[in-house]
C-alpha cells in the first residue's frame, strides 16, 4: 500500500511507503490530511524532493468487466476491477421486449404466443410469467 503526498504548495508528488510517511509525521515535516472523497494523504511542511517518475494508466476493457492500473516503473500504484452491468441490461431488455409485445396482441394471441416462447398466461387476471427470465408483471 502507498501513502500518496503532496508538495508544500499542494502539487502531487510520488507516494511513499506507510512507513515513512509515519516517520515524516512524527518529525514534523509533513502533516496529515483528507481530500474531499475523505482518503487520507500526506502534505509536506518542508522541501524533501521534488523528483517524480513517470506513470503510465492501462485499461483493460471487456464485456462483463473491465481493469484500470496505474503504474510507475517501480510499483503498481493503483488497480481497479470495474464490473459492468451487461446481464442487468440484457435482463432489462428482454423484459421491455416481452412486455412490448404483450401489449400489441389481444387475449387469444397472447395465449397461443405464450405456449410458444414458454411464457406462461393467466386467465383471470393479465399476467406474464417468463421462466426464461424470471419476469413476472401485472
Amino acid at each position: 500500500m502507498q501513502v500518496p503526498v503532496v508538495s508544500k504548495v499542494g502539487k502531487p508528488l510520488m507516494p511513499t511507503k506507510p512507513s515513512r510517511a509515519r516517520r515524516w509525521l512524527k518529525e514534523g515535516k509533513a502533516v496529515k490530511r483528507r481530500s474531499n472523497v475523505g482518503m487520507f494523504y500526506s502534505q509536506l511542511i518542508v522541501e524533501i524532493g521534488k523528483a517524480t517518475q513517470p506513470i503510465a494508466v492501462r485499461v483493460d476493457p471487456g464485456k462483463k468487466c473491465s481493469g484500470i492500473a496505474i503504474r510507475s516503473t517501480r510499483a503498481s500504484l493503483f488497480q481497479l476491477h470495474l464490473v459492468l452491468p451487461f446481464d442487468t441490461v440484457r435482463f432489462s431488455m428482454k423484459q421491455r421486449q416481452i412486455i412490448h409485445r404483450w401489449g400489441q396482441f389481444s387475449a387469444g394471441k397472447v395465449s397461443l404466443m405464450a405456449r410458444n416462447t414458454g411464457l406462461l398466461v393467466s386467465d383471470s387476471r393479465p399476467r406474464l410469467i417468463c421462466t426464461e427470465v424470471g419476469l413476472s408483471w401485472r
